[in-house]
């Protein structure tokens, strides 16, 4: 008998409402045994069975999707595409949770929880053979496939709490499951992350031309702004103008934005402004008031569009004095509600202060749920 054959008994069986743990955890067996890509989409499909609606079925779900860990790559994919597909909010929360911790390296802590009667599965499911980046990898594409008004929105959230919940009884080397989600819904939601913020620091490191950088901006825009909505790269403004960048944040309000080269001056020794800046500005500036006088006509392209703030990007401010960075923020302050002048750096500055202090508040409100649990247990 094939395996196809064996696979397709095998569905029959495990997929039945009155499928008991112990066949459940035969039918994992099999499926590893197996170890194919049909034996993989079993899996799947076992985690998203609500088997009747029982009591039973979260052990035979987790045990599910930690046998899909097992395949690694391919079953960490598996997962993000059950928490994407799935109409049933048992089987998000289970996927999204055992992406969590394996991300973190605690699928141990899961598999002892869910497998306490199949010892020789807890032991195989326990294994992260080097994958944490992998299943890192797949809970940021679950998070960033959410719609923020979406069911699987609150689904994540609630995924969050029940993670959060448990952070004082272990204590992982690296990041707890509840850090892990947060930094995905953090990726997903605000599109920022530490890895693009370091690509960006390496490109500017190699001095690169202008349309390197813009076609990398383009790419992340979450580094022009981490608030963005929504990002044009290249509109044209009427029939002469081309901006390089014009940014809707979330808050409906707009930023065009006009770049020149890393490799430009931005200030000069004297302390005035390059001339590289100065035509940045003079550009951003005409962007700007063409937007203004020409809104009724620009919001058919941009929704909401009041008046637009200006922003230039000029050299990198890491090569300012003090006395350069002091009559910097002079000419920004002169020019606060019109037009702001930043290197190139600081936009990596700015998204490496937001995702720190973004982290920071979510470990500040995990300890707090931590605190009030202990609480709850002990009056």
């Amino acid at each position: 008998m094939s395996d196809a054959t064996d696979l397709n008994e095998l569905r029959q069986k495990v997929l039945s409402d009155g499928c008991s743990p112990e066949q459940t955890n035969e039918g994992i067996r099999a499926c590893l045994k197996v170890g194919t890509g049909e034996a993989l989409a079993l899996l799947a499909e076992m985690v998203d069975h609500d088997y009747g609606g029982w009591t039973f079925k979260w052990h035979q779900k987790y045990t599910s999707a930690l046998a899909c860990g097992v395949f690694g790559s391919d079953g960490f994919a598996a997962l993000a595409d059950c928490g994407l597909r799935t109409e049933r909010h048992s089987s998000r929360s289970v996927a999204i949770q055992t992406l969590a911790h394996f991300a973190a390296g605690t699928e141990g802590t899961l598999a002892g929880i869910w497998c306490h009667k199949a010892p020789d599965l807890e032991e195989e499911l326990s294994s992260a053979h080097n994958t944490r980046e992998l299943a890192r990898g797949q809970l940021t594409r679950l998070a960033a496939g959410v719609d923020a008004e979406s069911e699987l929105s609150w689904d994540l959230v609630s995924a969050l709490n029940a993670l959060a919940i448990p952070d004082n009884l272990e204590k992982p080397e690296g990041r707890s499951p509840s850090a892990e989600l947060f930094e995905a819904m953090l990726t997903g939601w605000f599109r920022i992350n530490d890895a693009g913020i370091q690509d960006y620091r390496a490109l500017l490191a190699r001095e690169p031309i202008e349309e390197e950088v813009h076609q990398f901006l383009a790419s992340e825009p979450h580094l022009l702004n981490p608030l963005q909505l929504r990002t044009w790269s290249k509109p044209r403004l009427g029939e002469e103008l081309v901006a390089d960048f014009v940014v809707q944040q979330v808050d409906n309000s707009y930023r065009v934005v006009e770049i020149e080269s890393p490799g430009d001056l931005l200030m000069t020794k004297s302390g005035n402004l390059s001339a590289a800046a100065t035509e940045a500005v003079r550009q951003a500036l005409e962007y700007r008031q063409w937007l203004v006088d020409n809104r009724l006509y620009a919001v058919q392209q941009f929704p909401d569009l009041q008046s637009p703030h200006a922003i230039a990007v000029v050299g990198m401010e890491s090569s300012l004095n003090a006395k350069q960075r002091a009559r910097l923020h002079a000419e920004n302050d002169s020019r606060r509600g019109s037009v702001e002048i930043i290197g190139f750096d600081r936009l990596a500055d700015r998204a490496t202060a937001l995702l720190q202090n973004l982290l920071m508040r979510s470990r500040s409100t995990q300890a707090i749920v931590s605190e009030i649990d202990r609480g709850a247990d002990n009056p």
